[in-house]
């Protein structure tokens, strides 16, 4: 099958008129056609109703269905309102801060605009509560080559985590943390495109006194709550001039327990070669002892 485009896709709404004019006024968005019938042409069910098409760009139509016969709108409860939206694209940053002041304009409550690291958007909601985001692109065209072409490989990715809060995170890893906030790396981590057999890793650093307590193994879990993942405890291997300490035995276990009760396949890596400073996250035939800044715990996991 040769899909040429997408035809339309269709919503409720608790008004047609009322969400066409907002359509109008808010996103720019003309309306095209308009059905009304007294019975569904599909089934034949008789339910009357009022179709609408809204001219949404590029050939794109979003139609709505007012249905006055039918009980209230409603949602499924059990998702999140986070999840079900409509995106609308638009040509750069100056365009995202114009549709967010007309938003605004409307008394609308905006989100944004959010760094999803490859792009930026804005959230808001239209008059039968749908949520909208409008976006931009900010990477390149060969940047968004090559996510296509690595999609399909199956890649295993595996995330330095390391922390917990911001804070923390741009004490130990302060060069990542100023790409990315761990906002943004979850949200990341959250819409990656896994297959149905892979997971992400999550390799997690413990420092005594640092990130090992039971708060941060908490905060840890409601981190990546929800995504289809592991996580690999990696108990720190002191070295010459450090100032990191290994944890306790107790203390990783501890830890360890905390994520796995919260239902996430945790696992703690075995050190071997720490005799010989050969083990991860050491160097080994270190000259002499030395004293070593704080921030280059990414480059020893």
């Amino acid at each position: 099958m040769d899909i040429k485009s997408l035809h339309h896709v269709a919503y409720r709404c608790k008004d047609a008129r009322q969400t066409v004019e907002f359509y109008r006024r808010v996103l720019g968005m003309e309306l095209i056609g308009a059905i009304a019938e007294d019975k569904v042409p599909s089934t034949k069910a008789p339910d009357p109703y009022m179709h609408v098409f809204l001219d949404a760009g590029c050939g794109n139509i979003l139609a709505f269905f007012e249905l006055p016969n039918s009980p209230p709108m409603g949602r499924d409860p059990n998702t999140p309102d986070w999840t079900q939206h409509i995106a609308f694209q638009v040509k750069d940053m100056g365009e995202l801060m114009e549709a967010k002041a007309r938003a605004e304009a409307e008394g609308l409550e905006v989100t944004g605009p959010t760094d999803h690291t490859i792009f930026k958007s804005i959230y808001f909601h239209d008059p039968s509560g749908h949520r909208l985001e409008v976006a931009t692109w900010l990477a390149s065209k060969e940047q968004l080559a090559r996510m296509k072409e690595v999609a399909p490989l199956g890649v295993n990715l595996a995330v330095s985590l390391n922390a917990t809060t911001d804070e923390q995170r741009s004490r130990l890893m302060p060069a990542v943390n100023g790409m990315a906030s761990l906002k943004t790396l979850m949200l990341a981590c959250r819409r990656y495109p896994l297959a149905p057999n892979r997971r992400l890793t999550f390799e997690y650093v413990l420092l005594a006194g640092v990130n090992d307590g039971e708060a941060d193994a908490l905060r840890l879990v409601k981190l990546i709550r929800g995504i289809t993942c592991k996580v690999n405890l990696i108990p720190f291997n002191p070295f010459p001039g450090s100032a990191f300490r290994r944890p306790s035995d107790l203390d990783i276990l501890a830890f360890q327990s905390i994520v796995r009760e919260a239902g996430i396949d945790v696992f703690i890596r075995k050190s071997r070669g720490r005799d010989v400073l050969g083990a991860c996250g050491q160097l080994g035939n270190l000259p002499t002892p030395r004293v070593r800044t704080l921030t280059l715990i990414e480059s020893r996991c």
